[in-house]
């Protein structure tokens, strides 16, 4: 099967909901009623063993109290019974895993969403939902063995602690909230050895999944930034990143959007000029200067202003460029270090392993018979940018196709 088979075929999978081989809809459903059905099982056994226990004692006498302060005791021991048989339950584990189940049902949506505008890199996006499903699963797992297993090995505190819950409702003793108390302490320590189990398996899900939304929203902001922007892309060219940026210029230092794309660096002033206190002005829009990957020889990051706050980068540039070096202010919250290291990995290529687009053979080909000098001056071409088909001679100005 070919790639372009193989990236249909995982699509398909993931339009219908289903990765790593498992429907997740269903999945989702079957998991929910089951835990559901444990817990009540659960509960009843727990009941019944109080009721057990409950008939072996007998009243040993205790005066009822009703001192305030002890009141307060009691309801708090109430309180502390009722969460703690929740936890046991696992309640708010099944519920947050079925949300994040369902958020992860419609991650394959959201991806198709910003395929179809275009963004084509990243493609580790698609395998990330059937990783996440694997680890969603295998979360489920353990929250069904604890169900079945580990809380039918805490019967008999629950048993105790229920036993204690109830005469505390019919009879406020100091022995009867000793003995919940002592119950109550003994089941925590269990209980939360178990939950420190399945929550460090749950939170990896969780935070990857969290990850994965912020990467989405990114991506549709940066892509919302070039829709609106006057900037064209070339047969081929796509937008990787872009971040709002300052250019410093030396003299005005406008404000707008650097976009990055896998044969160019592009900056657009986008901002309103004239008017007072943000009232009237005009909005300019720009493209004061692109550079091409193939000029860019390093990047470097730097942090200026007041404790470090601005976020810099330079380009340092070859030859035919429209500068010998840009600085600019990446905003944003963008860190400059992790900027220049992503400007890196486009300028040398590498982000061509990332594309959901199959390489064109007959393209490969062709770049591999290209010409490396002028045919008009005979001057050596500029390197050729990933993705593109012609080059620009520096010395003549003859494009050359390829």
């Amino acid at each position: 099967m070919s790639l372009a088979d193989k990236m249909r075929a995982k699509k398909q999978a993931l339009a219908e909901g289903k990765a790593g081989g498992a429907d997740l809809k269903g999945s989702i459903a079957a998991r929910k009623e089951k835990a559901d059905s444990k817990k009540s099982s659960l509960r009843n056994r727990m009941k019944a063993k109080a009721d057990l226990k409950e008939a072996d004692e007998d009243d040993d006498g205790d005066e009822d109290l009703d001192d305030e302060e002890l009141e307060a005791s009691i309801e708090e021991a109430k309180e502390r019974f009722d969460e703690l048989v929740k936890r046991v339950q696992l309640t708010d584990i099944v519920e947050e895993t079925t949300a994040l189940g369902n958020k992860m049902v419609d991650l394959p949506e959201d991806i198709a969403a910003i395929r179809g505008r275009g963004y084509k890199f990243r493609n580790y996006l698609e395998s990330k939902i059937e990783v996440m499903a694997e680890k969603w699963d295998g979360v489920n797992d353990r929250i069904e063995t604890w169900l079945e297993t580990e809380s039918e090995d805490l019967d008999d505190e629950l048993a105790e602690a229920e036993s204690a819950y109830r005469r505390l409702q019919n009879r406020k003793s100091q022995r009867y909230l000793d003995k919940l108390t002592a119950a109550l302490d003994t089941l925590e320590t269990q209980v939360e050895a178990s939950e420190e189990k399945v929550k460090a398996l749950y939170d990896e899900v969780n935070r990857e999944m969290s990850t994965t939304t912020n990467q989405l929203a990114q991506i549709n902001k940066q892509l919302d930034w070039l829709d609106g922007a006057d900037v064209s892309l070339n047969a081929g060219e796509g937008l990787y990143m872009a971040a709002e940026a300052e250019w410093d210029d030396n003299r005005d230092k406008p404000d707008g959007f650097i976009f990055v794309t896998d044969q160019r660096m592009i900056f657009e002033q986008s901002e309103k000029k004239g008017g007072m206190l943000g009232f009237g002005g005009k909005q300019v829009k720009e493209v004061l200067w692109e550079v091409s990957m193939d000029q860019i020889e390093d990047v470097v990051p730097s942090n200026e202003g007041l404790g470090g706050g601005k976020d810099m980068m330079t380009l340092k540039l070859g030859s035919g460029a429209p500068y010998a070096e840009i600085i600019a202010e990446v905003k944003g919250g963008i860190e400059a270090d992790y900027w220049a290291q992503q400007v890196k990995r486009v300028a040398k290529g590498l982000i061509t392993e990332e594309s959901t687009v199959e390489p064109d053979p007959e393209l490969i080909e062709r770049l591999r018979n290209a010409p490396t000098d002028c045919p008009n001056c005979g001057g050596v071409l500029p390197k050729l940018v990933a993705g593109a088909n012609e080059v620009t001679c520096q010395y003549c100005g003859s494009m050359v196709r390829i």
